[in-house]
């Protein structure tokens, strides 16, 4: 797994709160704006508000769940159990890049 930008289409993740759950990322939702700097450019600030993710409910419907970049874990890291899930999450050890 690449350490940064890390969460892309595709990529199988789990939400903190329910380890056992998974999900796919579907799309990562950003807010744009505009601003000028102090030297009168016009320059894009986007910044990330979330994170749409799909899953398949138990009558095969697909269910997209929006949430917060920091609270999604990869499935191969929740996978080491849930004490390596909460190193990820709080970037500690050999997570500090991601």
């Amino acid at each position: 797994m690449e350490k940064r930008k890390w969460i892309k289409r595709g990529v199988p993740v789990v939400h903190i709160t329910n380890l056992d759950k998974e999900f796919t990322v579907d799309h990562i939702i950003f807010k744009s704006h505009k601003t000028t700097t102090e030297d009168g450019r016009q320059i894009n600030i986007s910044r990330i508000i979330g994170v749409e993710l799909n899953s398949v409910s138990s009558d095969g419907k697909v269910e997209k769940t929006v949430v917060h970049s920091k609270e999604i874990v990869p499935v191969e890291v929740a996978m080491k159990g849930k004490l390596e899930a909460y190193k990820f999450i709080n970037r500690e050890g050999e997570y500090q890049g991601y």
